[in-house]
């Protein structure tokens, strides 16, 4: 008995170490912010892609054998590259359908498409290139939302949304796509009055290098409400952190998991033999 009980407080000590050296680590990385829920607010992000023959520009243009085409290509694109469609943090609230085919129309007008040719020039024959370029806006919403009092602004990526299949980033995201999107934001902090946020902590050393007033993190990696229950945890996001060896736990490691398996194997073996004794020991106390 008196080996198992040992063996017992060499087992805790070892597990309540393990545990101090993970929120100790976990202190390192991440931040918190607690407050009143702002939000959420949807937001515009358009993003501008450029495609010549249905390839981004930017591979067509390394393919090009010439120097003088690359740059011929250069000429054709300035107006393009001048017409920018991106917009970003742009509210737009109320959303209905109507509001949401205005803005995605407003940027399909403004893009820009040619059908040209490029000219090859050698010393033997000139050669013509057909190219299509086309400019296309990509229209997608945030959901996004901060923290009363505190300068961050956050969103959960569709991807992290259980059982939501968000679109392909070339895509541009549909009404019911969004609609979607925001139901399953609402139904995990739509409700809350107070949240709190952990985030990596580096973002907001970078905020404060720039003097940025306002600073977006993608996703937040826990968030907890009121009453302290988790209502979203960034697993995507975690295991990325885990393959960097950024931040792990101590039971996301197998050497730890190895050991502590073996300990659970000592343990049960040394209580098997103290019952075993006891057992014993009860059995020659009656016999006598």
């Amino acid at each position: 008995m008196a080996k198992l009980l040992k063996f017992s407080l060499i087992f805790l000590t070892t597990v309540l170490f393990w545990n101090y050296q993970d929120r100790k680590d976990f202190n390192e990385v991440f931040d918190e912010v607690e407050g009143k829920l702002v939000g959420p607010v949807a937001a515009t992000d358009v993003q501008d892609h450029l495609y010549i023959n249905d390839q981004p520009w930017g591979e067509f243009k390394e393919e090009l054998p010439t120097a003088s085409l690359k740059s011929e290509l250069d000429s054709i694109l300035k107006p393009i590259h001048a017409n920018q469609l991106k917009l970003l943090n742009d509210t737009i609230a109320p959303i209905t359908q109507s509001k949401w085919n205005r803005t995605v129309n407003m940027f399909k007008a403004k893009a820009l498409s040619i059908d040209t040719f490029l000219i090859n020039k050698n010393p033997y024959e000139w050669d013509t290139i057909n190219i299509k370029v086309r400019q296309t806006p990509v229209f997608d919403v945030d959901y996004k939302f901060g923290v009363e009092g505190h300068p961050y602004v956050f969103w959960i990526s569709k991807y992290d949304l259980e059982g939501f299949d968000a679109p392909l980033d070339e895509d541009t995201i549909t009404y019911e796509t969004f609609k979607a999107y925001q139901t399953g934001v609402d139904a995990l902090i739509g409700n809350e009055e107070r949240l709190k946020i952990t985030y990596k902590k580096e973002m907001s050393a970078l905020a404060k290098r720039l003097n940025a007033k306002r600073t977006d993190f993608r996703a937040p990696y826990i968030i907890e409400n009121a009453r302290g229950k988790e209502v979203f945890r960034d697993e995507s996001g975690f295991e990325l952190l885990a393959w960097n060896e950024t931040y792990m736990t101590w039971w996301d490691s197998l050497f730890h998991q190895i050991i502590f398996w073996f300990f659970v194997l000592v343990w049960v073996i040394l209580a098997l033999a103290a019952l075993g004794r006891s057992s014993n020991s009860h059995e020659d106390t009656a016999t006598e």
